[in-house]
């Protein structure tokens, strides 16, 4: 998707009541106690009776035929099914006070779940990522819309454009890479396969190491003051990777990483550096051979790619991967090491959903949504960065 295809999609969410307006008013109110009745009573003809059991509100009314909305209401209705098809908006709720089903009403011209017997109301996003927040509803979608131009957005953009605090926008940007982080961790991803082919190296976060180049002293440095090493896998057919965070070029520590991350039987490329030698005896956890193939360029001699038995055996996705992962968190230099780490975990989801310059926008709510309420166990789950360590 590109940024103008990115707009027509919100201008789309945000207009689609005008184009069928009982339709997404019918979506809206599908948990509602009476919709049921409403929509047998439109099956059965004009003579079942038109009112149906409890209280009928300004919506039922405008589905009989008896009211009308504004097109700041379609609008408003418009946004609030997309949120509800993403699991950032809830339309079924009982009373906290009569213990009743509460249905859709306006109070203080906003959208609530409001009880048919006492005045109790509940905010549609209540237990929600969005739960809490005096930001209205098209704002978020707005908000989310320059979060999907991942690779160039800047905070200081979205305040721009939406007049939110500063602040504010630092404090969502940070709650949205925390639950992208929890995604990850959620969703676990092998590379390659039997016959495949896959690539791993390494790259220190915030400076050139390479060929004595680069200040030994800038980069990302953690709690004890020692620079961040990462260790960059990916596979040769598609973009997904996997990045681990490595304390120095340990063998069996990379090794283990490996059986962790590539499935048995991948030919993995490398550069010559001493943590990849040997990594035909690799073995997993149950001990077992990994049968990995390893497939070496020696950059000290001047080779990056050469062909072997009839294929190319190279390193340079591997390294054109660490030169993407670089430009995007060199923006990130002099940050805390936290920060850099959910930049990390950005970086790794945009990448592993195949996304482009510009993400797809339902999908990346609907993982936000429902991400944001999963449960995860810190101490046990591989982390692809040291924010949850």
């Amino acid at each position: 998707m590109t940024g103008m295809g990115l707009c027509d999609r919100v201008a789309d969410i945000i207009h689609a009541a005008n184009a069928d307006s009982r339709g997404m008013v019918k979506r809206l109110c599908r948990e509602m106690p009476w919709m049921a009745d409403f929509l047998q009573a439109e099956v059965v003809g004009p003579t079942s009776p038109k009112k149906p059991r409890g209280q009928a509100n300004f919506l039922l009314q405008f589905l009989r035929g008896d009211a009308e909305l504004s097109t700041e209401q379609l609008k408003e209705i418009s946004v609030l099914v997309f949120l509800q098809d993403a699991g950032m908006c809830r339309t079924k709720a009982d009373c906290r006070a009569c213990a009743l089903p509460m249905t859709i009403g306006v109070k203080d011209g906003v959208f609530v779940l409001r009880c048919s017997k006492c005045t109790g109301s509940l905010s549609m996003r209540n237990g929600t990522f969005l739960s809490g927040s005096r930001i209205d509803n098209r704002t978020f979608l707005w908000l989310f819309t320059h979060l999907c131009a991942w690779r160039n957005y800047t905070q200081a953009s979205i305040a721009t454009f939406t007049g939110l605090d500063k602040n504010t926008v630092s404090e969502w940007v940070t709650l949205v890479r925390e639950v992208i982080s929890v995604y990850l961790r959620n969703t676990p991803i092998v590379l390659g396969g039997h016959g495949e082919v896959g690539y791993a190296d390494g790259v220190w976060i915030g400076t050139s190491q390479k060929y004595g180049r680069g200040d030994p002293n800038r980069g990302v440095k953690d709690k004890k003051g020692k620079r961040i090493l990462l260790l960059v896998m990916a596979e040769q057919k598609s973009k997904r990777i996997q990045v681990r965070v490595i304390r120095s070029e340990n063998k069996k520590e990379v090794h283990e990483i490996l059986a962790q991350c590539f499935a048995r039987g991948t030919e993995i490329q490398t550069d010559s550096a001493g943590c990849f030698l040997n990594l035909d005896k690799n073995t997993g956890a149950d001990g077992d051979l990994m049968e990995f193939s390893g497939a070496m360029v020696n950059h000290s001699k001047g080779e990056f790619a050469r062909w072997e038995a009839g294929h190319q055996i190279s390193s340079n996705k591997g390294e054109r991967m660490n030169g993407l992962l670089k430009r995007f968190l060199v923006k990130h230099n002099g940050f805390p090491l936290q920060t850099v780490m959910l930049a990390l975990d950005e970086f790794i989801y945009h990448t592993n959903e195949n996304d482009p310059a510009v993400c797809d926008l339902d999908k990346f709510i609907s993982h936000i949504g429902k991400y944001s309420q999963a449960s995860i166990d810190i101490d046990d789950a591989p982390g692809n960065s040291l924010y949850f360590s």
